[in-house]
């Protein structure tokens, strides 16, 4: 549970400083378009090469090794994106290398957007078989974001400059973390290769395939725009740290107490509610 907890933190804190990149954007004199390709694109990207991963880490002995390997991939392209803007000619023709930075957040989401499904797998299959919940360690993540948000708003309170680079630090220390979680095997090692497609069949998967798929384009166009509209607003880099702090405290209790709400409450259920206050909250 040790190991598990320390890689929902520090993953998270990472997401927790991801807060900031459409702010970042944003300084470096990218258009409104230009972030919405950077932040689409490598989506896209994500979502085609998704169920490989998936697939694959059904198939392996340890999905931790997977899982180390997936974030280290995600670190190394982060590492350069910084490289791409030379922050001593911002505002200047030529001052951001924008197709190079496609490329490497398309990289990145190759290899990042499957770091946190198979890390949920691991702690699911692991708490489940010693008879705890997964809640609470999920909510440790939370912790971790919000911290992250606090984190790199006043590491970063004059200049994002280094944004990325402070990214691909805390996702290399949750790739060596990754090395050290419980040893849990793919569902089909050893045994019978099952198609992905299969869960096609199911009904209730296709209605789960739809929730997440309404839910992943409401908080996508969130995460796209956000920093950048609190940079219109006037809002210091401290200011928009503190608000996506709060923004996410109520997570905590939620995920706390989560397997006593799914006594009186199925899972489909809580995803259902959970979307619909997504998709029908005002702006």
């Amino acid at each position: 549970m040790g190991t598990l907890s320390a890689f929902y933190i520090v993953y998270f804190i990472y997401m927790g400083f991801s807060t900031f990149a459409s702010r970042y954007f944003a300084q470096i004199g990218l258009s409104e378009s230009q972030i919405g390709v950077l932040t689409s694109v490598p989506a896209l990207v994500a979502m085609c090469f998704m169920p490989m991963w998936g697939a694959l880490a059904d198939r392996v002995r340890l999905k931790k090794l997977l899982l180390a390997a997936l974030t280290a991939g995600s670190g190394v392209s982060f590492l350069l994106v910084d490289a791409c803007t030379d922050f001593t000619r911002l505002g200047q023709a030529g001052a951001t290398k924008f197709w190079p930075l496609l490329a490497l957040l398309m990289l990145n989401c190759f290899f990042g957007q499957s770091v946190m499904p198979n890390a949920t797998s691991i702690a699911i299959e692991y708490t489940q078989s010693i008879g705890k919940s997964y809640g609470p360690i999920r909510m440790l993540g939370t912790v971790g974001y919000q911290a992250g948000a606090l984190l790199i708003g006043l590491i970063c309170a004059h200049s994002l400059r280094y944004l990325y680079t402070w990214q691909a630090l805390a996702i290399f220390a949750a790739a060596l973390i990754a090395l050290t979680l419980p040893r849990v095997g793919g569902h089909q090692y050893g045994g019978e290769k099952i198609s992905p497609l299969r869960v096609l069949k199911e009904k209730r998967c296709r209605f789960l395939l739809a929730m997440v798929f309404i839910g992943t384009c409401t908080s996508m166009f969130y995460q796209s725009f956000f920093g950048a509209f609190t940079q219109q607003m006037g809002l210091s880099n401290t200011m928009t740290s503190v608000i996506t702090w709060i923004s996410v405290a109520l997570e905590i209790p939620m995920l706390y107490f989560a397997q006593r709400m799914m006594r009186w409450r199925s899972i489909i259920h809580c995803i259902t509610n959970g979307g619909s206050s997504t998709v029908n909250c005002p702006s």
